[in-house]
């Protein structure tokens, strides 16, 4: 069964508009970047080149096919880095949003609408548990009547789960969890 999310909700909804902003603004950012390098690279070669002319470099890439483009300037990779700088801080005030706020409004209506869920998993773990610690009980008193009974040869093997405890004893495992489940979710006790 999977968890409930009710899409409608107003936090779910300003949970998927935030993660969907980040994701826009990583996209600008990336753009941004490989917009850097292509400058980058047009700067260079332009340096590299400067004893040509920029006509007949322009030229020379319409003879061979390729796009036409401008040389970078200093200035454009300064504009650039500094549009992805930008970014970077939208980035991160974002990512921050989503995770801190938004996230925590999304997870308080999640963890609500799925409740009921939670707590039917919890009497059920509450009741195995509590009838293997009843089986283990019954098991260990049924090999106290052997004996009892005068039985020195016992041809049956114990094979409780010991981990659990006993339901008598209240150090064992599973009146910790009994107690835990009463102290934490005690609409798992009825």
């Amino acid at each position: 069964m999977a968890i409930k999310v009710d899409e409608k909700n107003v936090h779910v909804v300003a949970l998927r508009a935030g993660e969907g902003k980040l994701r826009d603004l990583i996209a600008k950012r990336q753009a941004k970047v490989e917009e850097l390098s292509e400058a980058t690279i047009r700067y260079n070669d332009n340096r590299r080149s400067q004893q040509r002319s920029v006509i007949e470099l322009e030229a020379e890439a319409l003879l061979k096919g390729e796009p036409i483009k401008a040389g970078a300037a200093a200035e454009d990779l300064d504009k650039l880095q500094r549009e992805i700088e930008v970014l970077n801080a939208a980035v991160s005030q974002q990512s921050h949003l989503v995770e801190d706020a938004l996230r925590g409004k999304y997870s308080t209506v999640v963890h609500a609408d799925n409740r009921n869920r939670y707590v039917e998993i919890e009497k059920r773990i509450a009741r195995a548990v509590q009838e293997l610690a009843a089986a283990n009980e019954a098991e260990v008193l049924f090999f106290r009547e052997l004996q009892d009974a005068g039985c020195n040869s016992i041809a049956f093997r114990p094979m409780r789960v010991g981990v659990i405890g006993l339901k008598s004893d209240d150090q064992s495992v599973a009146a910790f969890h009994a107690r835990e489940l009463r102290e934490y979710c005690p609409e798992a006790c009825a």
